[in-house]
């Protein structure tokens, strides 16, 4: 909690939370290039109790996938980043290019195309030994968050305390032209150009993934799905994750 970063524009009057996984990159280039934002890391709304603020959120359940995978090759090789119990899933991978073999498998030679590589633009060559991991690492995993980009969602968008900041507007990135259209005409923007982020095919092949592991995902990311309203994957019926609301402290709350 309390972890938020923002892009702040004085002139449009704007605060653009920036939420890890979620089309990150993306929005805080447009905040900065289209709104006159500047980027100012820790959020602090002191002083702008009249901006407008918005932010971006994903399906908790694709995002899982991503932040794991961001997290994965961030520690690769650096096992200090990572709590002695729950340094299950790469400690005997060398490097990056082991890595890249288990992903890329007979395509790992190719020449590349421009900018990028061949197994860059291609479904995962995985045969399981990557979901494996992934498995391993959420069986063991109990969400501390070790590395920046395994917070949660509704979290990063909280104060310390657990209430959550007034956020305006929630996008959703399946739909970014459509809701930077729109935050776009709130703030007096006539057009908002979303340029392309960086997209890359997952890397595990999530087919291998097991009903069990889903329901632990599941299970560790309830406060995104109660929170932020999405629908839990047909794999977690039987997770024990429900969302109800409650009268707390003379307030209603997701529980």
């Amino acid at each position: 909690f309390g972890d938020g970063l923002c892009v702040v524009s004085a002139s449009k009057k704007f605060m653009f939370y920036h939420v890890r996984k979620s089309g990150s990159s993306t929005g805080r280039k447009i905040a900065e290039e289209q709104f006159q934002g500047k980027d100012m890391q820790r959020c602090n709304r002191g002083g702008r109790e009249d901006y407008f603020a918005a932010a971006f959120v994903r399906n908790p359940t694709t995002r899982f996938f991503a932040q794991y995978e961001e997290m994965f090759v961030r520690t690769l090789g650096n096992k200090m980043r990572v709590p002695n119990q729950f340094d299950v899933f790469h400690s005997d991978m060398k490097d990056y290019k082991a890595y890249e073999r288990a992903f890329c498998g007979k395509y790992i030679n190719e020449p590349r195309q421009g900018r990028r590589k061949p197994c860059d633009q291609i479904p995962s060559q995985d045969t399981g030994d990557l979901a494996r991991r992934f498995e391993k690492f959420v069986e063991s995993w109990d969400g501390t968050v070790f590395e920046a980009h395994l917070a949660m969602q509704a979290p990063i968008l909280s104060h310390s305390t657990g209430m959550p900041y007034r956020v305006d507007y929630i996008g959703d990135v399946r739909h970014m032209q459509e809701d930077w259209d729109k935050i776009g005409k709130e703030l007096g923007v006539s057009e908002v150009s979303v340029l392309r982020g960086r997209a890359y095919p997952r890397r595990m092949n999530t087919s291998y993934v097991s009903t069990t592991t889903y329901e632990r995902m599941c299970r560790i990311a309830a406060i995104d799905y109660c929170c932020l309203n999405f629908a839990l994957p047909p794999q977690c019926k039987d997770s024990g994750v429900s969302c109800r609301w409650t009268s707390v402290d003379g307030e209603n709350r997701i529980v």
